[in-house]
């Protein structure tokens, strides 16, 4: 919002190591508006 912007990213990492969590399961990508905003949410 200070910013302007109408779209951005938010970037979650998940704690637990790759041996117990696996990458192809871990990875996930979601488009979400919010108050007209476009947010990517990449969660990994």
């Amino acid at each position: 919002d200070t910013l302007g912007m109408t779209k951005g990213y938010l970037i979650l990492f998940e704690i637990k190591p790759s041996s117990i969590v696996k990458w192809r399961t871990r990875l996930k990508w979601k488009k979400v508006f919010h108050q007209k905003k476009k947010i990517t949410v990449v969660e990994m």
